[in-house]
């Protein structure tokens, strides 16, 4: 496992652009000196791929150059309806490409020959290692030779800015995140915001979604702040959010107590219970459901929208912690 790298080194996660001589051994460790010098640059082979669908790009410029659909068709055409006009006015919809090996000049060097540089993995062995953790019998994951675990571990690799913070660094703005799979903590309720907004869209007619410009239209029309998201809906999330975070905090901070507790405190103690119990049991049911990203039209459907008509009738309670 001896480094191809020393310290004061910098690596490069491609390779140069420019051809190596013909002498040279460098390329893929895990290719042999002859295939790292043949396989340099991208080669064509003498196989075809028949039939090979065309993509949207494709049959975009193939009927617009026959007049069939113009460049100021702002129209969102599905690859079903292209490909049906591309049929109807003699247009092959399929085609045949030639196959080809991709060299490795001036391509990614990826995770297994980063690793390898840096000395990380037996290099006589790679064909055990993977991209991401493998199953033990008992379903759990073992990642001591996953490539992802690996790397991960290396400093330079755990300081590294997202490309969100750096973009937000060239902006002057401090970029702050929540936990994951905790979406319903997230800003002053934003994640009720937008689950509202995205319910108001689904309820929409289909015709208004058609053209890019009904659509544009459409998305102000849900997220208007006069009409839609108003300033008492606003609030209305932010205080459930909120709930969830004096829960979370309280999960977080509480501890039990090893000193016999008075009459009056069991009281105190168990009212606040009653208080908490609720809130508690639907974060259970969130967490057991819910393991990505979650959007809060989803998860709590029924408060977005019950709140989303601000019917006087309609209630829900919300107590802090």
């Amino acid at each position: 496992m001896s480094p191809l790298l020393s310290v004061g080194d910098t690596q490069r996660m491609n390779w140069s652009n420019e051809e190596p001589p013909e002498e040279s051994t460098e390329g893929p460790f895990n290719l042999s000196v002859q295939e790292r010098r043949k396989r340099r640059s991208t080669q064509l082979l003498d196989e075809y791929v028949n039939n090979k669908p065309k993509t949207k790009k494709e049959l975009t410029t193939d009927l617009q150059r026959e007049g069939i659909i113009s460049k100021e068709d702002r129209r969102g055409y599905t690859v079903k309806e292209m490909q049906k006009l591309a049929g109807d006015h003699g247009i092959a919809i399929s085609k045949s490409e030639q196959k080809k090996i991709t060299g490795w000049v001036g391509e990614p060097k990826g995770l297994l020959q980063v690793a390898r540089e840096r000395g990380l993995i037996d290099h006589n062995n790679h064909h055990l290692y993977s991209a991401n953790p493998k199953k033990n019998p008992d379903g759990t994951l073992n990642d001591e030779k996953s490539l992802r675990s690996i790397v991960g571990q290396c400093t330079d690799f755990q300081n590294e800015l997202t490309h969100l913070q750096v973009m937000a660094n060239e902006l002057k703005v401090q970029v702050m995140f929540t936990p994951k799979f905790h979406a319903e903590m997230a800003g002053e309720g934003i994640e009720y915001s937008w689950g509202f907004a995205k319910g108001s869209y689904r309820r929409k007619p289909l015709q208004k979604k058609r053209k890019r410009s009904d659509f544009e239209d459409l998305v102000d029309e849900c997220t208007n702040v006069e009409t839609e998201l108003t300033k008492a809906r606003i609030r209305k999330f932010s205080a459930r959010a909120r709930a969830y975070l004096c829960t979370y905090h309280y999960l977080a901070t509480a501890e039990p107590t090893a000193a016999e507790p008075t009459a009056a405190a069991i009281q105190d103690n168990d009212q606040e219970k009653k208080q908490k119990v609720p809130m508690m049991d639907e974060i259970e049911r969130l967490m057991k459901k819910f393991k990505t990203h979650r959007c809060a039209f989803d998860f709590d459907r029924g408060f977005v929208m019950d709140h989303g008509s601000l019917n006087p009738t309609s209630h829900t309670e919300i107590r802090e912690l």
